[in-house]
């Protein structure tokens, strides 16, 4: 899925999701916990995901 608000990357067991609306100080609306919602389950789902962290973009 392509995600508007967030940003997600994946490296050596590493999630991270970036909040992407710097213009808005990253807060989050229905769009954006929705788009979590789905890259959380995602996640979930792959067993090669040990940690996520959650970052702000700038």
């Amino acid at each position: 899925m392509d995600y508007t608000t967030i940003l997600y990357e994946k490296s050596e067991g590493i999630g991270t999701i970036t909040l992407n609306r710097p213009k808005s100080m990253n807060a989050l609306n229905s769009i954006v916990l929705g788009e979590l919602n789905h890259v959380f389950n995602e996640i979930a789902r792959d067993a090669e995901v040990r940690v996520v962290i959650i970052t702000g973009g700038r």
